[in-house]
């Protein structure tokens, strides 16, 4: 029996080493631990905004850009530009000073579907860019510029940076109508370092000093649904986003902060279906919120796309994100738990 106990001991004591070793092993120091961050999704969920201009030819051939009231430039004037169009969505930061959300934000040619976007925009009551498509109309019908809707512009970016939650909306608007190239107070300027068009992801890098409000703070990989637990998810589960509009000038209140959106998970990826299908109510600028799996705590996916229905809002699963949010910490030489 005296054997038996110590043999005991001996396997109890091997388990532990096994099991504990590298709490115990000064080499290693203490095994990383996972904290989930969902409770801090709100303070962490960002306006992500992208100030430009456009640009296209005039008849004779130069390079010319245009404002958002549609007014005209040329190469040696762009210094002086003023009143850039905005767009953007929602960028939540991540631990290392990066911010997560999807490719899509990214702008691409100005050409017929951008032409339609804007009218339909001005459908729905925006009236900020009904100067700029009446100028529009009348440079293409007297030949002053080249039509969008046949040869398609470009987008000439200026700034991108993302609104931390809180903020004061009217120092931050003044700022990009007088001086757009210049990051506004209460911002924090980015740059894309990765992104994959297909699974609608992309990683941003936060350029110069992190802003004291969100240092050290930031979803990891540890926040962020594997395959296996995406795959485990059921129908039904509970789901929070918080997210902003699209763009700056239609933010009502005086303070920009994110609003939140409550649903269910609706539909899981299939082999011929790679999308996250949930009743996530979510305006446009919503694009990039993380999305919440709320019996877990863990990030389920990104808001994407409406689906092409008006209650169905699709997701890019979380574990898209991984990869090159990984690759952006390699690139660091950073790690994440």
């Amino acid at each position: 029996m005296k054997k038996q106990n110590i043999f005991s001991a001996m396997v109890t004591a091997l388990i532990g080493l096994l099991v504990f070793g590298c709490t115990d092993d000064p080499k290693h120091g203490p095994e990383p631990t996972c904290v989930i961050s969902s409770s801090n999704l709100e303070a962490l969920s960002c306006m992500l905004a992208r100030a430009y201009f456009l640009k296209t030819i005039d008849s004779s051939g130069r390079t010319v850009y245009l404002s958002q009231n549609g007014d005209i430039y040329d190469q040696a004037q762009l210094r002086f530009m003023k009143n850039p169009f905005l767009v953007g969505g929602t960028g939540v930061v991540m631990q290392g000073g990066f911010v997560g959300t999807v490719a899509h934000i990214a702008l691409n040619e100005f050409g017929a579907q951008s032409i339609n976007e804007m009218m339909a925009t001005v459908e729905q009551g925006d009236s900020t860019q009904l100067p700029f498509l009446r100028k529009l109309a009348e440079y293409v019908r007297m030949g002053k510029l080249s039509d969008p809707t046949s040869s398609p512009w470009s987008f000439h970016e200026i700034n991108s940076f993302i609104i931390l939650p809180g903020s004061p909306k009217i120092p931050i608007q003044e700022s990009l109508e007088n001086m757009p190239e210049k990051t506004p107070e209460y911002c924090a300027a980015i740059q894309l370092i990765f992104n994959d068009v297909q699974k609608d992801a992309a990683v941003y890098k936060i350029k110069g000093r992190i802003p004291d409000k969100i240092k050290d703070q930031g979803f990891t990989i540890c926040d962020l649904m594997t395959v296996a637990e995406i795959k485990d998810v059921r129908n039904a589960a509970p789901i929070e986003s918080w997210g902003y509009p699209e763009n700056i000038r239609q933010w009502l209140s005086q303070t920009i902060a994110p609003k939140p959106a409550h649903g269910m998970v609706t539909g899981l990826p299939t082999s011929n279906f790679e999308w996250v299908e949930t009743n996530l109510p979510m305006n446009q600028g919503g694009s990039g919120s993380f999305v919440i799996h709320k019996e877990t705590g863990k990030v389920i996916g990104l808001v994407s796309n409406d689906g092409g229905t008006s209650n169905t809002t699709l997701l890019t699963p979380a574990h898209y994100l991984v990869d090159i949010y990984q690759n952006a910490l390699d690139a660091e030489g950073n790690t994440s738990n």
